[in-house]
């Protein structure tokens, strides 16, 4: 029986999904696990220590964490309005503010954010199984201030739109045709 302490109120929120390994029947593994602790076809598989098994939190405080190219990130500043839409949730707008903008560039992206999975990043698979993007992404937090009680969870993918300030046309062309010459 598994007993659990969590510093804050909340209800249990699933951990993200974790990819499948690779099996190497040279070692003679044990079947690992893949998904979430939870799924009920992790059952009797073996848990590494240090695993993240569930989250605590509130479903009414959602952040979304977006990823943002290098020649998009000058552009974005804390407080600008997102407005998000989900793939789980077609039709249905969010909006939110951005908290943070990460200063580090990314140095993995979530499984289901890698192109490979049928996200929008190029990424290459590392030796450790981790999604590394192949071009400079950084990591922006958005918080969503009308979750309208849409069961909103964790590992959703969708687009955003952040209202940037306004930009010259001639700067705008300039920013267009040098996107256009680097190859991605």
């Amino acid at each position: 029986q598994l007993v659990s302490t969590a510093r804050r109120d909340g209800v249990i929120l699933p951990p993200p999904n974790t990819a499948p390994r690779p099996y190497d029947s040279a070692l003679r593994q044990l079947k690992t696990w893949s998904g979430t602790p939870l799924d009920t076809e992790n059952e009797n598989l073996f848990v590494e220590p240090g695993t993240l098994i569930c989250m605590i939190g509130d479903p009414n405080e959602m952040k979304a964490t977006l990823a943002v190219e290098q020649s998009d990130r000058g552009l974005i500043k804390v407080g600008q309005h997102v407005r998000l839409m989900l793939d789980e949730l077609p039709g249905v707008e969010f909006e939110g503010k951005v908290k943070f903008i990460g200063q580090d560039p990314m140095t993995s992206v979530a499984r289901e954010l890698a192109q490979n999975n049928g996200g929008a990043i190029a990424t290459r698979v590392s030796a450790s199984g981790e999604e590394v993007p192949m071009l400079t992404w950084y990591e922006v937090a958005v918080s969503i201030e009308n979750r309208n009680d849409y069961p909103v969870m964790t590992g959703f993918r969708g687009t955003a739109k952040i209202k940037t300030s306004d930009m010259p046309l001639g700067q705008r062309l300039i920013r267009y045709f040098t996107n256009v010459v680097r190859f991605r």
